[in-house]
């Protein structure tokens, strides 16, 4: 069984700067929802900016083809196209605050027409950072370790637990993309 899907080297310094660049010129969405467990205790202690695909779809190089190709092929799930009204998730986790996500999924409340089926993490750290392993449970921790690298990107279902521990030094940057489908039968 097949858990995350990986491309290495997707972007270099000059496009992460560029992509970094270009997501702090758009505006922010808001309305990020907290990430609570059962008992309502904080799993997300990172900033999240929430923006619009349309903002940042053309520097990704037509990656999101790969992306939904790959949940298609790869994972056999039914998924839609990427869609102007799509919004995604930029996470800035600093050392200072030692900032972290528990073990939380990625999924949708309340929808009977679709769901979220994949989550995809593209590294877009500019500087060197200590900690902020991301880690997959599917009965045993799994370290992605290709998500370590600035310009890779990584691919998961979206409801398997998973991860950020704290980041001990430097800052860690990723955008979260959510690739969506019919609902699971």
């Amino acid at each position: 069984m097949i858990d995350y899907w990986y491309w290495t080297d997707v972007f270099n310094k000059k496009d992460i700067k560029l992509i970094n660049k270009t997501i702090d010129s758009v505006k922010d969405l808001g309305g990020d929802i907290p990430a609570t467990g059962p008992k309502g205790q904080r799993k997300k202690f990172v900033n999240t900016k929430r923006i619009a695909w349309p903002d940042i779809k053309s520097l990704l190089k037509n990656e999101h083809l790969h992306w939904v190709n790959a949940g298609r092929r790869e994972f056999g799930f039914e998924v839609f196209d990427m869609d102007d009204k799509q919004v995604l998730n930029y996470n800035t986790y600093s050392a200072e605050k030692q900032q972290k996500y528990d073990w939380h999924t990625d999924y949708n409340t309340g929808n009977n027409y679709w769901n979220i089926k994949l989550t995809v993490l593209i590294n877009l750290s500019e500087d060197n950072y200590k900690g902020g392993e991301f880690e997959i449970f599917n009965g045993d921790i799994y370290e992605v370790k290709e998500l370590n690298k600035p310009g890779n990107i990584i691919m998961f279902k979206s409801f398997l637990n998973h991860r950020v521990k704290p980041v001990l030094s430097g800052t860690r940057k990723t955008l979260t993309i959510f690739i969506d489908g019919p609902s699971f039968k």
